[in-house]
């Protein structure tokens, strides 16, 4: 259906056919050279990211009652809860 269409762009001549060749060469370097720097831009951005969040980390003291708590503490999350009993049949029942 559609190589009608296309068969019909193609040219004869050898000229018109090689300059059509380099401008798609031309335009397949291109966008592989954007595609490089993007990752690249993207890739540096990343590495800046993660030295800023390792200098920007808080240092934990050395000596003392609190640098204990803090590192006994790091990651824990604190909420409220409710004890959820179930009934003969499974299923939950607030108390």
């Amino acid at each position: 259906m559609f190589h009608a269409g296309f068969y019909r762009l193609k040219s004869r001549h050898p000229l018109a056919r090689l300059a059509a060749l380099v401008l798609a060469v031309m335009a397949v370097v291109v966008l592989l050279a954007i595609g490089v720097f993007a990752i690249a831009v993207l890739a540096l951005g990343g590495m800046v990211f993660a030295l800023m969040r390792a200098l920007r980390a808080p240092r934990a003291a050395t000596t003392g009652h609190a640098a204990t708590a803090t590192r006994d503490t790091q990651g824990v999350i604190e909420g409220e809860f409710r004890v959820v009993d179930h009934d003969a049949h499974g299923h939950a029942t607030h108390s």
